[in-house]
């Protein structure tokens, strides 16, 4: 454990009105998880917490998570001591180890990987969903600065949002310590006589971010110092929102969703908004249609519009078809080298198919009791060509990847497709598109990627 350093006089300890407006945006919730590593950061994220907590006479649950990655020797014995900190706070808290064999490049991204994973899976057992996190402004400004080298658009220089409704792994990240600088995380442990863990990779200059913390020492001895840069990450979001905005507009009144999974919009449409509209309209298209929470690289999504507008006929993106036909734009699943899984829904069985579509059977009795169900591709089931009502105005391959539910040797049902005469077994079973998150999803980063990586 780092040793207490003293209090410098010009770091003042946080009054309870600062400390009330930090965390006041979490007074709706009611059950609250924090990530805290041991480190000063997050570390000054749970004693805060928890005066906060203390002040307001907030009665919600409150599950604190430590990942032991381990990656150091050292890193059971600090897990150990944040354990010792939550029980003198009351707190309930947990110790998540990052089994198996440990990567031997990109350590740092996939450690992170693992630690949301390992966070997510802990905070769906106990029904939470939002994650408080201890990212400061100094984070902000190494953030910034690290999309900026990859090139990134308006979305990725917005930098990280104070709240982000669908971050990784489907938690809502909450990061109330967003607006302050390091050195006052600090100062409140050393007020409070609390020593931290060190992490030694923190000063390690292999790691990029390491060195981004260095520039921006330089860059504020140039000017640009952190006040400067955040303020810059806040216009630019701003910006971003508001072409989110329009883009939510354009959804509303000009874009189709099949109920089996494609979607259409018409060409004149698309061609007549500014690029960087079109640009976010085409990425959310491709996000919804996949049902995956990934990165899209910016440079080829431009790519993918230029060809588009050009009438280069089909392209392809992150899992996604995009096709200009007569007057309209059509964006679907694509199939790739497999197809989606076929599975057999067993009674009481509830979950989620191929990320875009939930389902759940319930428990058989009497004649439904010798059923057998299965979910799969439309594509692999026979005869499905003589059987489907195809829409009209829509390409067939577009509903290659459709979800098709069958009972025994017979289809059942495909939404907006296909319905068997007397399918009263569809009680039975509940099959629907899950809701569409894709105007919150945030910009991702892929890290080591090079330039070439920047995000929309």
């Amino acid at each position: 454990m780092a040793s207490v350093p003293d209090r410098p006089d010009d770091v003042p300890v946080l009054t309870q009105d600062e400390v009330k407006q930090l965390f006041d945006p979490l007074t709706g919730t009611d059950a609250l998880a924090l990530g805290v590593s041991g480190g000063p950061d997050s570390l000054a994220l749970l004693y805060l917490f928890n005066d906060w907590r203390l002040q307001t006479g907030w009665t919600g649950r409150v599950l604190v998570l430590t990942v032991d990655h381990r990656l150091r020797d050292e890193s059971a014995l600090e897990a150990r001591a944040v354990s010792r900190h939550c029980e003198q706070l009351g707190l309930d808290h947990r110790i998540l180890v990052w089994e198996g064999e440990k990567p031997v490049s990109n350590i740092q991204s996939k450690a992170r990987d693992a630690r949301y994973r390992l966070m997510a899976q802990e905070m769906r057992a106990a029904s939470i969903d939002c994650l408080l996190l201890a990212h400061h402004r100094d984070d902000q400004v190494e953030t910034f600065l690290d999309r900026l080298t990859r090139g990134s658009g308006v979305y990725g220089l917005g930098a990280m949002a104070p709240d982000q409704p669908n971050g990784p792994h489907g938690l809502r990240l909450m990061r109330p310590l967003l607006g302050l600088p390091k050195a006052r995380l600090i100062g409140e442990l050393a007020a409070r006589n609390i020593s931290w863990a060190d992490d030694p990779s923190n000063r390690n200059p292999d790691y990029k971010r390491v060195r981004l913390r260095t520039m921006a020492g330089l860059l504020a001895d140039e000017g640009l110092d952190s006040d400067r840069l955040v303020e810059t990450t806040r216009r630019l979001r701003r910006a971003a929102d508001a072409v989110d905005t329009w883009v939510a507009n354009v959804w509303t009144t000009s874009v189709t969703e099949h109920p089996a999974g494609p979607l259409r919009v018409e060409f004149a449409v698309l061609a007549g908004l500014p690029q960087e509209v079109r640009l976010r309209l085409l990425a959310r298209m491709i996000r919804r249609v996949t049902g995956r929470d990934m990165p899209l690289r910016l440079a080829k999504l431009e790519f993918i519009e230029e060809r588009v507008l050009a009438g280069g006929g089909q392209q392809t993106l992150s899992g996604a078809i995009v096709l200009a036909k007569g007057r309209d734009l059509f964006v679907w699943r694509e199939a790739g080298r497999e197809l989606p899984a076929r599975i057999c829904l067993a009674e009481g069985a509830e979950g989620v198919w191929d990320n875009r579509y939930s389902y759940s059977r319930q428990e058989a009795v009497g004649e439904g009791a010798d059923r057998t169900f299965t979910l799969g591709p439309l594509d692999r089931e026979p005869g499905t060509s003589t059987l489907v009502d195809w829409p009209a105005g829509w390409p067939k391959p577009a509903f290659t990847c459709a979800p098709a539910l069958r009972v025994d040797d017979r289809l059942l049902f495909v939404p907006g497709l296909f319905e068997a005469d007397g399918a009263g077994f569809m009680s039975d079973v509940e099959l629907c598109r899950l809701p569409d998150q894709t105007a919150d999803m945030p910009a991702k980063e892929q890290d080591g990627q090079g330039p070439e990586a920047c995000i929309y």
